[in-house]
């Protein structure tokens, strides 16, 4: 079943809400400090990942002062999640009208509209958790060896905004070991998801280490 069209109407004019609010109100503290912390790449700082500052510096070093562009990324984020919840009613057999609703749902919850408001690692958080649940499903449902790949990949990438993901990527295995299937975890695939997301978070693990220990 082809992904239903409104959905991306719906994710679309979420992000052109988004944008066109974002400069309404300045700078959240927390901005503030991740330009400043991007300003001094490193692969990790004492109290977060590296990806968030970074980004939020190149979009501050590209447009400086300019709250459109520092904000730009968490609205296609949130818009991107949006996509996503339609993609996870699909892959559970939900129909066209479905995945409108779940679009639909996501595009007007607050804690979407909150952190795709203002630059924060938990929208990155939602969007790397919230693909990390699609391509889990995905792969067990349509026997995706691919996507367990997949997976080990956004939870690598997702740990260097947040490490909270990775805390749902163990979730899940924990819940497949004990409720099954478990062949997904004899694949060869989620052995390569795993070694790909140690290998993506390694940075931020001995990037905050070195960063504390300079502090």
């Amino acid at each position: 079943m082809a992904l239903n069209g409104w959905v991306l109407v719906i994710a679309a004019a979420q992000i052109a809400v988004l944008l066109a609010t974002s400069t309404r109100y300045g700078y959240h503290r927390d901005e503030l400090y991740f330009i400043v912390a991007g300003s001094h790449p490193a692969f990790g700082y004492p109290d977060q990942p590296p990806l968030v500052p970074l980004s939020s510096w190149a979009m501050n070093a590209v447009a400086a002062g300019s709250l459109l562009a520092l904000r730009t990324p968490s609205a296609l984020a949130a818009g991107v999640t949006t996509v996503l919840a339609a993609l996870i009613a699909r892959e559970v057999g939900g129909s066209r009208r479905a995945q409108v609703i779940a679009a639909g749902c996501t595009a007007v919850s607050a804690f979407p509209l909150a952190v795709g408001h203002f630059v924060t690692t938990t929208t990155f958080d939602l969007l790397s958790t919230t693909a990390l649940g699609w391509l889990a499903i995905r792969a067990i449902v349509r026997g995706g060896g691919a996507c367990l790949l997949a997976a080990g990949v956004v939870v690598g990438i997702g740990v260097e905004a947040k490490p909270q993901v990775g805390l749902v990527a163990a979730v899940m295995v924990l819940t497949l070991l004990v409720l099954g299937p478990r062949w997904p975890l004899r694949s060869r695939w989620a052995a390569g998801g795993a070694l790909a997301a140690a290998a993506l978070a390694a940075p931020m693990s001995s990037g905050s280490s070195s960063t504390a220990g300079r502090s």
